[in-house]
């Protein structure tokens, strides 16, 4: 297994931190995996590697026979009992057909492709105009472009996204099922992104429906770009019936999440209610600070001072515990601290 991540990669270090080092992980992996992390900007292996499956996420996570043989790639933190099954199931794989470059066609990056290669992808994007160009002549059945597109999924132009999901049985012969797969998931996917943070409501929806309709086993992924949508239109309700439908999906960074939001944008009690028992339950499986914090904020939109005092004054051992200097705007819970509950 290949663990291809950067410096600046969050989801890298989630991973390390919450899978990386659990010992149950650990006892499934070490006997069956022989484990490695490259950097995929400044390690020079780490970059061919980029380039050759078209990665264009992290972590993404490379899979290998021990002759070499390629399995199969997943971009993407995801929670322990999904890691593990997901390692099981890994291991057990038939290798994958890796076509390569079909024969026949022409193949020379493009100069904004050779420009980032030289300075190892750092601040050398193409420009809107350089990418703009290149699509606009794209032709994967008579050059290599196909490759080149894997490594711009966001700024495929919507008719040759068309064109490719319209010619994906010949794509998944010429380059490979896993990676036509993914050029395709990982643009509409991240156009439904865009246009969310966009506020482009309805052509957000229309890439998140075209998702669901092409990809109804992601249900991961499926999940995290509705609840980005719901949460950038501040849908509270909304969040609320997503989350409970896949509750599976609700667990460590998500619920603090949805917690969080619960507390800035939740209205009636119910609301607050539902952000209590997310709360409570990461709390028995870890206190720390932030979550001690939501308590005492969940126990003062409920109107229960006393809890908010015994939570706030838990917020302060754990603040101390973990050495966090507490701003002024946690004055306030600071002072609730050191209340007495009636």
């Amino acid at each position: 297994m290949v663990d291809l991540s950067t410096e600046w990669c969050y989801w890298c270090k989630v991973m390390d931190k919450n899978q990386f080092r659990d010992s149950e992980i650990l006892a499934l992996m070490n006997p069956k995996l022989n484990s490695y992390m490259l950097d995929a900007e400044k390690d020079s292996i780490g970059q061919l590697l980029k380039l050759k499956f078209g990665i264009a996420s992290y972590p993404s996570f490379l899979f290998f026979t021990p002759q070499g043989e390629f399995l199969e790639t997943w971009a993407g933190s995801m929670p322990k009992e999904y890691w593990i099954q997901y390692i099981k199931d890994s291991i057990d794989k038939v290798p994958i057909p890796r076509p390569g470059i079909p024969s026949g066609l022409k193949f020379e990056w493009p100069a904004f492709v050779k420009r980032e290669l030289k300075a190892q992808f750092k601040k050398s994007a193409p420009s809107e105009a350089e990418l703009s160009e290149f699509f606009a002549q794209c032709d994967y059945k008579k050059f290599t472009d196909f490759n080149i597109c894997r490594f711009y999924p966001n700024d495929v132009p919507d008719e040759l996204l068309e064109k490719m999901i319209h010619d994906r049985s010949w794509l998944d012969a010429n380059y490979g099922v896993d990676i036509s797969k993914d050029v395709i998931e990982t643009s509409i996917n991240w156009k439904g992104y865009r246009q969310t943070q966009n506020k482009n409501w309805v052509k957000a929806s229309g890439y998140i429906n075209r998702y669901a309709s092409l990809f109804p086993e992601k249900a991961w992924e499926l999940f995290h770009v509705k609840l980005f949508y719901f949460e950038n239109k501040v849908e509270v309700d909304s969040i609320i019936q997503l989350a409970l439908q896949h509750d599976s999906f609700v667990s460590d960074h998500t619920s603090d999440k949805l917690v969080e939001f619960l507390i800035e944008n939740g209205k009636t009690e119910s609301h607050f209610k539902q952000a209590n028992l997310w709360n409570s339950r990461e709390l028995k499986k870890e206190v720390h600070f932030n979550r001690a914090k939501h308590q005492v904020q969940i126990a003062m939109k409920l109107s229960d001072l006393n809890q908010a005092k015994v939570w706030a004054k838990i917020a302060m051992e754990e603040a101390s515990k973990e050495g966090l200097k507490l701003t002024t705007e946690d004055n306030w819970m600071v002072n609730l601290s050191k209340s007495r509950a009636e």
